[in-house]
């Protein structure tokens, strides 16, 4: 039985399981899916400093005191539909 030997476009030898490599595609895949997640990165990284600073102190004194008088009651509705877009 003979066994051809081709190349590939990358000049890889192709035989029967032999001298067979990950196409050079592969690793500019990688290189350009690195690429992306990066610009992701720094897209958010500016977004979170460019935001405006909350300041919450009046609201969690008004819960604090809320909660300590024991009237602070939780909205099922809103926090079902938080729980859910975080599921989703």
């Amino acid at each position: 039985m003979e066994t051809q030997n081709t190349t590939d476009q990358q000049g890889n030898l192709n035989r029967s399981g032999q001298n067979e490599s990950k196409p050079a595609s592969s690793k500019k895949s990688n290189k350009s899916q690195l690429t992306k997640d990066s610009l992701e990165f720094l897209r958010i990284k500016e977004a979170v400093l460019e935001a405006e600073e909350t300041d919450n102190t009046e609201k969690i004194k008004r819960l604090k005191k809320l909660i300590a008088e024991g009237n602070y009651e939780v909205d099922l509705d809103e926090l079902s539909e938080k729980i859910t877009r975080e599921l989703i």
